[in-house]
């Protein structure tokens, strides 16, 4: 029997959020979803998270953090070896750089396809999910963007 991944979904459109949520619950996930910061650290706080799915679009939380970003790194410091996945309206070459920041972490550009996000709960399930959190792999789906 596949184990259960506890995924954290931090995403402010309803729509959005929803879709990727029974993406997941479909892969057999248990999803923490949160449409602003505030509530998003609340949950990492909590912590032992197998993933964490955020919207670069999320808006800032005051006192907390001043973007996406932030939440992100915010994230590492509560689930310091689970896999992220970071959401752009569009990949830009200055993305790159900035998920360095906080690798290691995969950028998809939205919408997601439903397909794309259950092969990447799928390949967490597998021995490269374990490599992944030792630090010596990632997720090898061609249809992630990689940065450099």
């Amino acid at each position: 029997m596949e184990s259960l991944l506890d995924v954290l979904l931090l995403d402010p459109y309803s729509g959005s959020r929803e879709g990727l949520r029974a993406s997941l619950e479909a892969e057999g996930c248990q999803v923490e979803a949160a449409a602003d910061a505030s509530h998003g650290v609340a949950l990492m706080r909590a912590g032992g998270f197998d993933l964490a799915v955020i919207d670069l679009g999320l808006s800032p939380a005051r006192g907390i953090a001043r973007n996406a970003w932030e939440l992100a790194r915010l994230f590492r410091v509560f689930n310091p070896s689970a896999p992220l996945v970071l959401l752009a309206a569009e990949l830009r070459r200055d993305l790159e750089a900035e998920a360095a920041c906080v690798c290691p972490a995969l950028v998809l550009e939205k919408p997601i396809n439903p397909a794309r996000l259950r092969a990447i709960v799928r390949q967490l399930r597998t021995e490269s999910a374990r490599s992944w959190r030792a630090g010596r792999g990632g997720l090898q789906d061609a249809e992630v963007y990689y940065p450099v």
